[in-house]
């Protein structure tokens, strides 16, 4: 009769399981590696959101404050992403669908993370780990990818002139003018005399800044 007892209780721990894991409000994306807030999901919001006139700390449309945790965490659900606003705004179909044009639409790893994140509870600095700054850098492997994930949301070519200023970061030829004329490092370090970006917002991350000035007092290459 036990053996009886057990096997019946095992079967019902297996069925609860199948359908947790079933849910597709669990989905595994990211799971193998660690979110770390500050580094990868903010950035997205920074670059894309959080811009002048927009869902920044000075305009906040719609009510939104799209640049630091706090306000992100007005439009999350967490452990929920079909809940949350921001999220069903990232993936809308229709003309509601948030960055609006002429920004460019979230690509589908961005979605994914902060879909994850979400399901994660939208922790602010879970799973973060310290890192070394590089001690060399390239235009290539390291400066792009800082500015497509600081800048270019407001500062690629097709948005640069409703949203940046009319300064466009997404290519070397642009981002080399604004090495020669001091202003990057300005306004990343938001120095004095400088237009502080992002915009708004706190300056990015320490090790960021000291790849982009590495690069520079490498020779600034495009390579």
């Amino acid at each position: 009769m036990k053996k009886t007892y057990l096997g019946i209780f095992s079967l019902l721990i297996l069925s609860i399981c199948f359908q947790y894991c079933a849910n597709d409000k669990y989905p595994v994306t990211y799971s193998e590696v660690g979110i770390c807030f500050e580094s990868e999901i903010l950035p997205i919001f920074v670059s894309n959101c959080a811009i002048s006139g927009c869902h920044d700390p000075i305009n906040k449309t719609k009510g939104y404050d799209l640049s630091n945790y706090d306000g992100i965490l007005e439009g999350i659900d967490p452990f929920n992403p079909h809940n949350s606003i921001i999220y069903e705004t990232i993936t809308s179909t229709n003309d509601q669908i948030m960055p609006p044009a002429p920004s460019n639409p979230l690509n589908i790893e961005e979605i994914n993370l902060i879909k994850d994140w979400i399901n994660k509870g939208a922790p602010e600095t879970a799973d973060c780990f310290d890192v070394n700054c590089p001690t060399s850098s390239t235009f290539a492997a390291v400066v792009t990818p800082i500015l497509d994930n600081w800048c270019n949301g407001c500062h690629a070519t097709n948005v640069a002139a409703s949203a940046g200023g009319g300064i466009a970061l997404d290519t070397y030829s642009d981002v080399k003018l604004k090495v020669d004329d001091g202003s990057l490092i300005g306004a990343i370090k938001q120095e004095q005399g400088f237009v502080a970006m992002p915009l708004n917002s706190p300056p990015i991350p320490t090790c960021d800044i000291q790849s982009i000035e590495l690069w520079i007092s490498e020779g600034a290459l495009d390579n």
